[in-house]
């Protein structure tokens, strides 16, 4: 059910107390991968980070091989093995075979910090993109209560059921080959509304999720300074909300947003810096808030920005907000100005908070 099949692998030889692979993927950011091992006991399905990423690993039981114990397997818990299901906490107490992984598929949450495994077309296994909460690692179909961090599939949620099935489709409409150039063009024109026609476009192709762009607006700037705005990140849903947002807030205004500044276009580097800063949220699988800041650990000017949402931010770059603009005519974006801030501010960030340097940035 993967729209993309990055780094597909598949083993079905087992041998007893050996862990052997028997699938693993890469999200289509390139930031987390699906691992499912089994070490002739259990079978366990792993969400990790790939390379140096930030980010937790999350495991979700799935099945046991062997007969179930009556009570939690702490013996294998504290030696480091993976841990059987009790019994009465799985639907299969005698233990099965395992499992064909020629039948295993996965579809990814769009954020890419959450994934749904599915085994002969039906969900098998689910780690959600909050994976961690309250000790929750994630849902197993086989599971009839909770242990090992693994509850059943949820009964009766269709708000996340239809989650499920809307980034399913998601990366469907990411696959077709239209998809980019009407977002691109809808996007761009309205940008050029506000803030004129684009004087350069840079593509930023090193990586294919998210597709992104920097787009550079001239306009009649009497101090020599452009507008720069990244154009994609409101193409797919920004990670890390549900564990970051204040509970009563609601995730959905947060969930699309690009980020603006303004500089001397003879900074050559801030395109290259923008386009780091823009695919920061999917390869970290965490938000921009209000008020926090980005630290590119460049020496320079300028190369470290305080981001937010609101209008003192906006007169902080001395640039228009865009006007309000919504995505798939569902998601509302949120334009956020980055007013770059002097290294030297960065601990005072920490300390005094982003309205005190916003002040400081106004006064300058």
């Amino acid at each position: 059910m993967s729209a993309t099949p990055e780094q597909n692998k598949t083993e079905n030889n087992i041998e007893d107390d050996h862990s052997h692979l028997l699938f693993e993927q890469v999200n289509p950011y390139g930031s987390r991968a699906v691992v499912i091992e089994s070490d002739g006991r259990t079978v366990f399905m792993y969400l990790c980070p790939v390379d140096d990423y930030p980010g937790e690993m999350h495991a979700v039981w799935l099945a046991n091989l062997v007969p179930a114990p009556e009570q939690a397997d702490v013996q294998a818990m504290q030696s480091g093995t993976a841990p059987l299901m009790h019994r009465s906490a799985c639907d299969h107490p005698a233990g099965i075979p395992l499992l064909d992984s020629a039948q295993f598929q996965v579809s990814w949450f769009q954020e890419g910090t959450g994934v749904v495994l599915y085994y002969q077309n039906e969900i098998e296994a689910i780690i959600p993109p909050w994976a961690g909460a309250d000790g929750l690692q994630g849902y197993a179909r086989r599971a009839v209560d909770r242990g090992i961090g693994t509850l059943p599939l949820p009964e009766e949620s269709p708000a996340f059921y239809n989650r499920i099935e809307h980034d399913r489709l998601f990366w469907e409409a990411r696959n077709r080959k239209e998809h980019w150039a009407e977002f691109r063009d809808a996007l761009l024109a309205h940008y050029e509304n506000v803030y004129g026609k684009h004087t350069r476009y840079f593509a930023v192709t090193d990586r294919p999720y998210p597709t992104l762009a920097i787009v550079e607006f001239g306009g009649d700037s009497i101090d020599g300074r452009a507008v720069y705005a990244t154009l994609g990140m409101s193409n797919q849903h920004v990670p890390g909300l549900e564990t970051r947002l204040d509970s009563g807030t609601n995730p959905e205004s947060f969930l699309r947003m690009e980020i603006i500044t303004r500089a001397i276009p003879a900074d050559e580097w801030l395109p290259g810096l923008l386009a780091r800063m823009a695919v920061y949220p999917w390869l970290g699988g965490v938000p921009f808030l209000q008020g926090e800041s980005y630290e590119s650990g460049m020496d320079l000017d300028g190369a470290n920005f305080l981001l937010g949402h609101a209008a003192p931010y906006f007169s902080a770059i001395q640039t228009k907000m865009p006007a309000v603009y919504t995505v798939e005519d569902q998601f509302p974006v949120r334009f956020y100005a980055g007013v770059p801030i002097e290294k030297a501010m960065l601990p005072v960030l920490k300390v005094r908070g982003a309205d005190f340097v916003l002040s400081k940035v106004h006064r300058a």
